[in-house]
């Protein structure tokens, strides 16, 4: 009985499932001679031997069950192939969707663009837009966006060597802010900027530089009335910037004025 209960208990789980199959034979082995003792001798023995008896072919059957959905499933996702002349076993199969997962990493890891619908992009371009020099209200601070230098390789390698050569071309957005809130004002991390690509894609600062060589232990902390030049740095295609391109940012924790914030680049 209690290893009809075990081979019950681990047959649902894929692959590690075959152990049940042993398990649920013993069980049976045992369970025939416990249920004729139990005909014979009219005692508990028959009631235990039948549920064992049943457990144990119930074991079986969900064990088969649960492993052809599985292989059915891993055969429709391309890692599963049966052997046959000409074809690849299901390991080598495996081991070419394992290589293509690596290599689909490691051209990836570096590339913080994600791309997005066309209609979630259009629906961004649509916002008001405001042009260079707009003084603008992001949660805690006034924002402008003063200049966009579009070739800004040179710059950025100099002040952050570890940024590396550029995918495609870094370019540099400059805001100058002023904040109006209460306690301490850290741009840094109150006004993280991005763009928005033609080719519906949002660039992130992790694809150039988050600070631009400067740590953040040694920026200072603003009190209100105080101006910053906050800098954003971004690897993005020359085909990425045309007139529906925007550069965008947002202070998600402010209290009031919290709504992203669109500019149409210089």
């Amino acid at each position: 009985m209690v290893l009809a209960i075990l081979a019950l208990l681990i047959c649902w789980i894929p692959l590690v499932n075959f152990a049940s199959f042993p398990l649920a034979a013993v069980a049976v082995g045992l369970g025939i001679p416990a249920l004729v003792k139990g005909l014979k001798g009219r005692n508990i023995a028959k009631p235990l031997s039948i549920a064992a008896l049943s457990i144990a072919a119930l074991s079986m059957v969900a064990a088969i069950v649960v492993n052809t959905v599985v292989v059915d499933s891993l055969r429709d996702a391309g890692l599963w192939e049966d052997n046959g002349p000409g074809t690849e076993t299901s390991a080598e199969s495996f081991a070419e969707f394992l290589e293509e997962s690596e290599e689909l990493s490691e051209s990836a890891q570096n590339d913080y663009a994600y791309e997005y619908s066309a209609g979630y992009i259009a629906e961004k371009v649509a916002q008001p837009a405001n042009a260079a020099g707009d003084e603008v209200t992001v949660g805690d601070y006034t924002v402008t966006l003063v200049e966009l230098d579009r070739d800004a390789e040179a710059e950025v390698l100099d002040r952050d060597p570890s940024a590396g050569a550029p995918d495609h071309n870094y370019v540099i957005a400059r805001f100058s802010a002023v904040y109006n809130g209460e306690g301490d004002g850290r741009p840094w991390l109150d006004l993280p900027a991005e763009l928005v690509g033609t080719d519906n894609k949002i660039y992130s600062v992790m694809g150039c530089s988050m600070s631009l060589g400067m740590r953040t232990v040694d920026q200072e902390l603003l009190s209100k009335g105080d101006t910053v030049t906050q800098e954003a740095c971004f690897d993005v295609p020359d085909s990425a910037l045309g007139e529906d391109s925007r550069l965008s940012m947002r202070m998600i924790l402010a209290e009031q004025n919290n709504d992203e914030v669109f500019w149409r680049l210089p």
